[in-house]
């Protein structure tokens, strides 16, 4: 099967196609197709590079223990399941939320602080990765704050 891989470059172009436009970019892909990998070396690199302010919530820390990491400018914290830690994130233009679907309510919360156009203690853009596009309906997020980008090439 000829899948194409996700890379650092085309999450850069997508998020800056979405910022400042839409409220959740979501990255529809199989497993395998390099989201993960991606979106850590796109947001590792923007801090290095202070092109964008990006936090990164890794929920797959659900699998070994009750709390999720929160990386943001260099420093990396664990907050509770279903906890928004605004302190942990603000400043935080663009949040990625890795395995969203192991933390629903945080997503969920994390979409009330999100605004294209900025402002005290709001995110300019959700970045989630997600297997199918269907998972996107499990979120409490209207359709039409979302764009979602196919891993295989296709805008959905």
């Amino acid at each position: 099967m000829d899948h194409k891989i996700l890379t650092p470059a085309i999450v850069a172009n997508l998020v800056n196609d979405c910022l400042g436009t839409t409220k959740v970019l979501a990255i529809v892909g199989a497993c395998q197709t390099g989201k993960t990998m991606s979106l850590k070396q796109w947001a590792d690199a923007c801090c290095a590079q202070r092109t964008a302010r990006v936090a990164y919530v890794d929920c797959h820390t659900l699998l070994v223990k009750d709390k999720v990491a929160v990386a943001f400018e260099g420093q990396t914290r664990d907050a509770a399941v279903g906890h928004y830690p605004m302190f942990d994130l603000n400043g935080a233009d663009i949040v990625v939320v890795d395995e969203p679907l192991q933390n629903r309510e945080l997503v969920g919360r994390l979409f009330t602080h999100v605004d294209p156009s900025g402002g005290a203690f709001m995110h300019r853009l959700l970045v989630l990765p997600l297997q199918t596009e269907k998972a996107m309906e499990r979120f409490e997020i209207p359709r039409s704050a979302v764009r979602i980008y196919s891993v295989v090439g296709l805008p959905l």
